[in-house]
């Protein structure tokens, strides 16, 4: 299953691996494992291995948005 979200807290707690774009044209630029085992631990959000990876992520999202706006693509 493919779930698409903006939401990379929601994306980490959902996703097996994570499908992190790049900016345009929009490829796969990573992918990213988050192998958390959600059933053992409801508060896994709580967890600084959750927040790490979540930051991970963000910082892959970011350096793609800092791209584009350099290039003159992304809003500001």
């Amino acid at each position: 299953m493919v779930f698409v979200t903006h939401d990379v807290a929601e994306a980490v707690f959902l996703a097996d691996t994570i499908s992190v774009m790049s900016a345009r044209p929009g490829r796969i630029k990573q992918l990213v494992q988050a192998e958390f085992n959600r059933s053992d631990d409801p508060a896994i959000h709580k967890s600084p291995a959750f927040n790490d990876m979540v930051e991970q992520v963000w910082e892959m999202v970011r350096h793609e948005v800092d791209e584009a706006r350099a290039k003159g693509l992304a809003a500001h």
